[in-house]
């Protein structure tokens, strides 16, 4: 949601006069065509930088076992 929403609104504000005078069914088309680039290689990496330490966290090491 973080990534997914602010990109929408953005696109779609930025693409709505353009595609304006497009039918209706194409402009999703347009927009997906548009969205679906720009989260795959410019959001989705920042946001896995941002999120590493809880996306893959330190593994402590394996206490040694006391049986006898």
């Amino acid at each position: 949601m973080v990534g997914i929403v602010p990109l929408l609104e953005a696109v779609s504000y930025l693409l709505a006069p353009h595609l304006a005078g497009l039918p209706v069914w194409v402009r999703p088309l347009i927009s997906a065509a548009a969205v679906i680039p720009l989260m795959q290689y410019a959001v989705m990496p920042v946001l896995a930088r941002a999120a590493h330490s809880f996306l893959y966290p330190r593994r402590l090491p394996a206490a040694p076992d006391s049986a006898p």
